[in-house]
């Protein structure tokens, strides 16, 4: 499950925060190796190369962008190569391009075999392309009654 706020340690570099995740995350049986290269396989994979120095950071300390940010917390997860991704609301706060780009990065891995599973709001049509299946959830604002649309 990754959620809407990022729960990352701002002073960490990238790297740091993924290593640290994945000690405390993977079987106690991975060596040292094992788990750098998961670190660094994960790293890649979301393409975070170039960032590995860098502090996430917070508002009054500069750090990577809200989307590296984003795909540190998706990598936080992925580091276990669980079967299914929960996201809430990933793109919330993000640029049009740095959702479509997380999004483009969401469709990859459900290619790769991931189930992937979000919630958003106001999805460009460009997003909406790229899910497999879709459910809207709305409320009549006039009768204030729920009702769900599912497509694909």
């Amino acid at each position: 499950f990754v959620p809407q706020d990022d729960i990352l340690h701002h002073d960490l570099t990238v790297e740091a925060a993924l290593q640290y995740t994945a000690m405390l995350r993977l079987p106690t049986d991975f060596s040292k190796e094992e788990i750098h290269d998961r670190v660094n396989e994960t790293i890649c994979r979301l393409g975070l190369n170039g960032t590995e120095q860098t502090l996430i950071g917070r508002p009054s300390r500069r750090g990577i962008s809200g989307g590296q940010r984003k795909r540190v917390s998706i990598a936080s997860e992925l580091i276990t190569e669980p079967p299914v991704l929960l996201l809430d609301e990933p793109t919330s706060g993000l640029s049009s391009n740095d959702s479509l780009s997380l999004i483009r990065l969401l469709r990859l891995l459900a290619n790769q075999g991931k189930t992937i599973v979000l919630t958003i709001h106001q999805p460009s049509i460009e997003i909406l392309e790229l899910f497999d299946s879709l459910a809207v959830i709305s409320r009549d604002k006039s009768t204030n009654e729920e009702g769900v649309y599912s497509c694909r």
